[in-house]
């Protein structure tokens, strides 16, 4: 089964909880300029295929067809909603762990407990992880990755 992001993220966050999040924007352009001092590293979408981190986050299945080999190279875990958005950006009607069982990127993930999982709102009214918390939608997915990473214990995130 694939876990909720709480415990694992929480278990190797630590007590400082202290995380850099990289989004494909300005963020990433600024690496060079910022020492990760001892944060956890957390990647947006693409940013995957260009630095390596301790937890990617992706919402699109398209997305993860695009950066498989590199998710599977530089994720130490891949979190997604439960039901991952499809083409048209709608909450699928399958879930993820459905879409692992013959997957190429997620199987393997699944299979080496990679791979984990949070309920987006996007997916209301159809049946949700039962262990995985909430997460309220927004445009930009830096503010979700913000919203699990405080839910997981994070003190401080650039």
């Amino acid at each position: 089964m694939i876990r909720s992001f709480l415990e694992p993220v929480r278990t190797f966050s630590g007590p400082e909880g202290r995380w850099l999040l990289l989004g494909k924007g300005p963020s990433f352009a600024r690496l060079a300029d910022c020492d990760p001092g001892g944060r956890r590293i957390c990647t947006l979408n693409h940013v995957i295929e260009r630095q390596p981190a301790d937890l990617a986050h992706i919402a699109d299945l398209d997305v993860v067809e695009h950066c498989g080999e590199a998710i599977l190279r530089n994720a130490r875990f891949l979190v997604m909603p439960w039901r991952p958005h499809g083409a048209d950006f709608n909450a699928s009607l399958v879930t993820l762990e459905t879409l692992a069982a013959d997957h190429p990127v997620l199987g393997p993930l699944a299979a080496e407990g990679r791979l984990l999982c949070y309920n987006l709102s996007t997916g209301r009214g159809l049946p949700p992880h039962p262990e995985a918390p909430w997460i309220e939608a927004d445009l930009f997915s830096g503010a979700v990755v913000a919203d699990l990473l405080v839910q997981a214990g994070a003190r401080e995130l650039r």
